[in-house]
């Protein structure tokens, strides 16, 4: 009957309040001191379906009346939110009654004592349970200020003040201001010799921090000690801790073998000592199988998911949003196992229970939704996968407004859709779609990029002709677009199988127009960009194969010119291309660029000295003074690749230098230079260098802003001079003059 009144309350909207008796409220503060967790886990800790009625017809009835109205699964939620605001409010209150003492005829050292316990486990809680971190990080001042009081600014205590702070900025996203506290904390433990479990708890959660920075080698070192004091310490449960962390570090540097090792390895220990239901196995279980699904190991991943189906189940029951998530999961692993039924099945449990528990409108319903319209996508069904498309935007737009980056997102893929039959309607989903990128975003951002290479096939479409292009482009695009988001997703095979069905498409439907050209040339440039060299070697072939004028071959389609005269003679985009293959080859194939090279070295170049290095750095500074920049960084950079004398590396890399002086890279000249003028300094000694050479790089550095470094080549430029005088006065001055230059950029202005 309790129940009963519980749901009548918030059915009708009336105020629910909790109350504690009075001689209860003294033990409480006291195990909000010492434990607040506890406390905190036994308010929550309420599952009104286990409710109990004297009489079994009564308590039929009631479930009956739950079920039909607000449900399990809301209500244990409103009663858990009314316990929890409760909890704080009382906490908060006594912090409050202690400082207004204190405020009025000051605390005494029992008092104060309380008082920074009470902060400092108010702050924890309230970080790490509810969200509430700025207010968490008032709390854990306030405990901070009173334990420095009473213990001073050097003591040991005051290092799990420290750790708390640190976590607080961490679930804030301030990892920089968290790293300095856990810093803090760690260099009181190992001062005052606190126990290597502490010392390894913290290494650890510093590693997090260090793993959220980007600075992974210290992550990984970190964490590794931390997991060799645990394992020797012989304590389970918390080596499962450093186990899961230093999977995690491995995971974002995306060794996912070993990140699944470790995380394997918490697992193990986790279900033996924890049991498969507790939070920390379930996050860790979810963790492995995200990995499985990364290494496309989708059976492994599908099992997995299966143990944490069952696991949550029986923790939260069948209604409630984990379970939905884990659904969804399955589906996700089906669909990459091209069981389409069977994911269409799993996503829409998902979608029944995310409509129910959260609500029509809801991001997690939406997602689920898309998801199934991509099934039907991929099952070829385009009336079911265009319907759902427009039903999500349609709900995006309602609930996020126009202006939202899931509405733009939403606008993009149902466009790919329209425009295989209403290219107007697909055309100006995607302005709309571009339009809200660029105002979020900005202009260089990749997915503006995307959304406007969708557009201008739209645009392509709209004024060709051809009758097979809509569905074709759609399709080819649609491809290419997947590739991309599965290599993301570093579903490498996945990735490779959808990027040669597009290339493969688009060349045979569309190879004769120019607009194949831009297009192609693009994919190549955001491939080379991501390291994806023979993709991006495919791509700009394709591009050259689409330029019928003047090129045919796609297998090695810059052999097809015999001479450098032939070549000269051909089209300029056409030499836009192959300049940009030459650039990925001396990543990709340095033999085939050698070949290359000696192929336009000259026409005078006897066959037999067309591979001499001699040869190379001759064609390179006639092609430099021809304005074939490009092609003179090409012979200078094939000779680097050789092992060679120091004269002829460094030789090499002064042209390199002068090809991206010529091509307005000055951070790039500069260090072409600096390894040149270190090659010949440790092989010939300072005083035999060119004073030109040093004029030369001091310039470089000066444009790169390493006024230090420049003053520097240039005070070897005039060290040079005094060894041997041998250069006119009007260079010395030159060296003073660029000197001076220098030291007022850096705002030296008395020695300049």
């Amino acid at each position: 009957w309790c129940l009963f009144e519980i749901m009548c309350s918030f059915n009708a909207h009336v105020e629910f309040e909790v109350r504690m008796p009075t001689h209860q409220q003294a033990e409480f503060v006291a195990q909000l001191c010492c434990d607040p967790t506890s406390v905190l886990k036994a308010l929550l800790d309420v599952k009104t379906q286990d409710s109990q009625a004297e009489h079994e017809m009564d308590r039929s009835n009631i479930f009956r009346a739950v079920k039909d109205s607000i449900g399990f699964h809301r209500l244990n939620s409103l009663v858990n939110d009314q316990m929890r605001e409760w909890f704080l409010q009382q906490a908060m209150r006594k912090v409050a009654q202690i400082e207004q003492i204190g405020s009025k005829q000051g605390l005494s050292e029992s008092e104060s004592s309380v008082l920074a316990r009470l902060c400092d486990n108010l702050g924890l809680t309230m970080s790490r349970h509810f969200g509430r971190h700025d207010e968490a990080l008032g709390y854990l001042k306030k405990a901070l200020a009173a334990q420095k009081q009473l213990l001073g600014d050097n003591h040991l205590a005051l290092s799990q003040t420290y750790s708390n702070l640190a976590g607080a900025y961490e679930s804030k996203g301030d990892y920089v201001t968290a790293l300095e506290y856990f810093q803090k904390a760690l260099c009181l433990q190992e001062t005052f010799g606190e126990e290597p479990l502490m010392i390894a708890k913290t290494q650890s959660n510093m590693s997090a921090a260090l793993n959220s920075l980007g600075r992974y080698t210290e992550a990984l070192e970190l964490s590794r000690k931390a997991v060799a004091t645990f394992e020797a310490q012989d304590d389970d449960v918390a080596t499962s801790g450093a186990y899961h962390n230093l999977a995690s570090v491995y995971d974002c540097k995306n060794e996912l073998d070993e990140a699944l090792r470790y995380y394997g390895k918490a697992f193990k220990i986790r279900e033996a000592k924890l049991g498969m239901q507790h939070p920390s196995t379930l996050m860790t279980s979810n963790n492995m199988a995200v990995i499985l699904r990364r290494l496309e190991r989708y059976r492994e991943a599908r099992e997995m998911y299966d143990r944490l189906l069952l696991a949550r189940r029986k923790v939260f029951g069948e209604d409630h949003p984990e379970i939905a998530q884990t659904y969804n999961n399955i589906g996700a692993v089906l669909k990459s196992l091209k069981d389409f039924d069977g994911a269409l099945t799993q996503y829409q449990k998902a979608l029944e229970l995310c409509q129910k528990l959260l609500g029509e409108t809801h991001t997690h319903t939406t997602k689920v939704l898309f998801n199934i319209a991509c099934v039907f996508d991929d099952k070829n069904d385009y009336a079911q996968a265009l319907e759902k498309h427009e039903k999500v935007l349609q709900i995006r737009r309602q609930a996020l407004g126009e202006c939202d980056l899931d509405t733009a997102f939403s606008y993009l893929h149902t466009a790919t859709l329209l425009l295989r039959s209403d290219n107007t309607k697909g055309q100006m989903y995607l302005e709309k779609a571009l339009q809200i990128r660029q105002r979020i975003l900005g202009e260089g951002h990749p997915d503006t990029r995307e959304a406007a290479q969708f557009l201008k096939v739209a645009q392509f479409i709209k004024t060709t002709k051809l009758d097979a292009i809509p569905s074709t482009l759609a399709t080819v695009t649609s491809h290419l677009n997947m590739a991309q988001q599965q290599q993301d997703m570093d579903e490498v095979a996945a990735a490779a199988h959808s990027f040669e069905q597009g290339l493969e498409m688009f060349t045979q439907a569309l190879a004769d127009h120019p607009f194949c050209t831009s297009l192609f040339v693009e994919w190549g440039d955001a491939l080379e960009c991501r390291g994806e060299y023979p993709r991006a070697l495919q791509c700009y072939n394709a591009a050259l194969n689409s330029d019928q004028a003047t090129i045919t071959s796609c297998e090695t389609p810059i052999l097809t010119f015999q001479t450098s005269a032939e070549m000269s003679e051909a089209a300029p985009t056409t030499i836009f291309i192959v300049r940009k293959v030459m650039n990925v080859l001396r990543f990709a194939d340095l033999g085939r660029l050698r070949a290359i090279v000696s192929r336009y070295a000259t026409p005078t170049v006897h066959a037999s000295a067309a591979s001499s290095p001699i040869t190379f750095v001759t064609c390179g500074h006639k092609a430099l003074s021809q304005g074939w920049v490009w092609l003179a960084l090409a012979n200078f950079q094939v000779i680097t690749s050789w092992g060679l004398d120091v004269s002829m590396l460094a030789t090499a890399c002064f042209g390199i230098a002068q090809s991206y002086r010529s091509l307005n890279q000055p951070c790039n000249a500069a260090k072409s230079f600096q390894r040149g003028l270190k090659m010949l300094v440790a092989a010939l000694g300072a005083p035999d260098l060119s004073i030109m050479l040093c004029i030369e790089w001091g310039d470089a550095l000066q444009l790169r802003r390493q006024f230090v470094d420049a003053l520097q080549c240039y005070e070897q430029a005039v060290l040079v001079q005094q060894l041997a005088p041998s250069e006119t006065e009007f260079t010395v001055a030159c060296i003073y003059s660029r000197m001076a230059s220098v030291l007022k950029l850096g705002h030296c202005l008395c020695a300049a």
